[in-house]
Parts: C-alpha cells; sequence; structure tokens
C-alpha cells in the first residue's frame, strides 16, 4: 500500500503498516516509508476500511498487522 510521504514528497510505499482510527473516527493506516523512514499515514477509503464499518477507537481491529 502507498501513502504520501512529506519528507520525500511523492507516493512511498509503507512499511509495517497498522489499521488504526482517527479521533474522528475516520479509518487510517499508520507505517513507516520504505525510503527514508519517516512516519506515515493514509486516511479515508483507501486506508483498509468501509465506511459503513468503520470500527470502534476501543476494539481489537486498531492493532491488526495490515499485509502487503
Amino acid at each position: 500500500m502507498e501513502a504520501y510521504c512529506f519528507h520525500c514528497r511523492s507516493k512511498k510505499e509503507l512499511k509495517d503498516g497498522q489499521l488504526t482510527v482517527l479521533r474522528n473516527g475516520a479509518p487510517a493506516i499508520k507505517g513507516i516509508c520504505y525510503e527514508c523512514g519517516t512516519q506515515v499515514f493514509r486516511t479515508g477509503r483507501g486506508a483498509g476500511f468501509l465506511t459503513s464499518d468503520r470500527p470502534n477507537p476501543n476494539c481489537d481491529q486498531l492493532n491488526e498487522k495490515v499485509g502487503d
């Protein structure tokens, strides 16, 4: 999965991606840029959730690893 890296200023592959939920309930994937090692986020529907399937911020899905 790709996310925009602000350090590299382009889309890069994610390393060690994890599903997470933002405070407003929006889905996101948090990971590390393969090239520079900066932490990157990808938010929205492309982050691995459907909007109708948004998990509860207190659920176990938050700690799942994302497959490449």
